[in-house]
């Protein structure tokens, strides 16, 4: 299995950014992982069982502007204009 905290550090000065959303334990999240790391495609994965105690998410509203940022874990920030694709993946059983 693939470590979940290192997905996608390699790349992750790159930009912009694909954000997974999902939760820690879902193998079909690790093969699009490795697969996007293997094509140096920058991504970041946010453990929803992660929020709000490991991993946080703030928005500024400065007059007309709107600030977001996400920290995730080991001091990773990632700022919401830096976000340019997301996957929700949330499986349920049919």
């Amino acid at each position: 299995m693939i470590e979940r905290e290192s997905l996608g550090r390699e790349y992750r000065d790159l930009h912009p950014q694909v954000l997974i959303v999902s939760r820690k334990l879902d193998p079909h999240v690790d093969i699009i992982a490795k697969k996007l790391n293997e094509k140096k495609i920058p991504f970041v994965r946010f453990n929803t069982e992660d929020f709000p105690l490991r991993t946080t998410v703030a928005i500024l509203f400065d007059g007309s502007k709107q600030y977001q940022t996400l920290t995730f874990p080991l001091g990773r920030v990632v700022q919401g204009n830096e976000i340019t694709g997301v996957w929700y993946r949330r499986p349920a059983q049919f």
